[in-house]
């Protein structure tokens, strides 16, 4: 998965706000706000890291929580982002 070229990620306070610049200002009206988790998964979407290692990240950072419970968590924000219109 890609994310669309043309968008920014800035941090506003604990929030993260993914901002649309250029060509992808011109189709997509708004800012998506995120929170921590959220823009750890934006992150590595960025770097084209596949499901499995955006979860391994997020397990190395958050012990707490089980597997599944991370990767149902990128599972759905990834499915969001698509619906969004936010990935190629």
């Amino acid at each position: 998965m890609k994310v669309k070229h043309g968008f920014v990620m800035s941090a506003v306070g604990e929030d993260h706000i993914l901002v649309p610049t250029g060509d992808a200002a011109k189709t997509f009206h708004g800012l998506v706000r995120l929170n921590e988790t959220g823009a750890e998964i934006w992150k590595g979407l960025e770097k084209e890291l596949s499901v499995d290692e955006i979860v391994n990240q997020l397990m190395a950072r958050y012990t707490d929580v089980d597997r599944e419970t991370v990767e149902n968590s990128v599972l759905k924000a990834i499915g969001k982002f698509k619906d969004a219109g936010l990935l190629e």
